[in-house]
């Protein structure tokens, strides 16, 4: 619903297309941002408790970018007259700050999820209790998607190697190429 209402939809609209009233559309809004406000409270308790990250330099940036761009800890460090150790240290230390903050904006993504589908299966409630199907459909889909975002279904598994030779078509590179890189990167992250 909060993303049918940064649309740009009505609260009739909204209600409409979740099988519920405009009224209802709005309380549910409204009940999903007070969540979000309260989340958000609780963040910054948390962000303000944590350190914050040391800021990383002109030359760990460039470190950064030229083990992204496949170059090895020995290029790297011949290249910018470092030791390889020191190298490694400050690659992996961003790219795990990297993975915190991944981490960090997707824990906080999820929890507004929930707490939106929290809102949203409270409100359709009484109207699937009187067996309402638009409303019991939609109550399944959102705990459907509970499930998924906690963790509860199996996970899909994908073969990665056609969605690779599938983007390096369109962006127009050698599908062979482009699948051998990966899995070159792929070992190399093992080899940790």
């Amino acid at each position: 619903m909060a993303r049918l209402a940064a649309e740009g939809l009505s609260r009739r609209e909204i209600g409409e297309r979740a099988g519920i009233s405009g009224k209802t559309a709005g309380r549910v809004l409204s009940r999903a941002l007070e969540g979000v406000a309260r989340m958000s409270a609780e963040e910054m308790v948390d962000a303000k408790a944590a350190p914050p990250p040391a800021p990383i330099g002109s030359v760990e940036r460039r470190m950064v970018a030229m083990y992204v761009s496949n170059n090895t800890f020995a290029d790297i460090a011949d290249e910018l007259g470092k030791g390889e150790s020191s190298v490694k240290a400050v690659v992996y230390r961003e790219l795990e700050r990297l993975e915190a903050e991944r981490t960090r904006h997707a824990e906080a993504t999820r929890g507004l999820h929930l707490e939106q589908i929290r809102v949203m299966t409270q409100a359709l409630w009484p109207k699937a209790m009187k067996g309402d199907e638009n409303a019991i459909n939609t109550i399944i889909r959102l705990q459907d998607r509970a499930s998924k975002l906690v963790g509860l279904d199996t996970p899909v598994r994908i073969n990665i190697e056609d969605h690779i030779r599938d983007l390096a078509v369109r962006q127009g590179f050698d599908p062979d190429e482009a699948v051998a890189h990966v899995k070159q990167a792929r070992l190399k992250l093992v080899a940790r």
